[in-house]
């Protein structure tokens, strides 16, 4: 029982930390419209929704690295970008979660 309380104890207080470390939350108030640069690896592209999934390296300060969707502003933005590409990019934090691409370049 003492063992069981312990380990509840224990992933309630990880859980809890989760939002602190930038895991699936939404950016705080004051991240919000601040943009972040890292680099990664093209997963998938969905251009009918305007959607792509990065596999990302540490964003310093702001989240560790993960593959999550970032939204386009526009189709026109991943021109020549295919999955699999390496790429260089810029993202903007926003309300709700949205992480917005701001420019996306691949690497060499």
């Amino acid at each position: 029982m003492r063992a069981t309380l312990l380990v509840l104890a224990l992933a309630f207080s990880v859980f809890a930390a989760l939002p602190a470390i930038g895991c699936g939350a939404s950016p705080s108030e004051a991240q919000q419209g601040h943009e972040y640069g890292t680099r990664g690896v093209v997963r998938a592209i969905d251009v009918a929704h305007l959607s792509i999934t990065i596999q990302h390296e540490d964003v310093p300060g702001y989240m560790p690295a993960m593959t999550m969707p970032f939204t386009l502003a526009s189709a026109g933005q991943i021109d020549g970008i295919v999955v699999g590409a390496s790429v260089d990019f810029r993202f903007r934090a926003e309300s709700g979660g949205r992480h917005v691409i701001v420019s996306i370049t691949p690497r060499r």
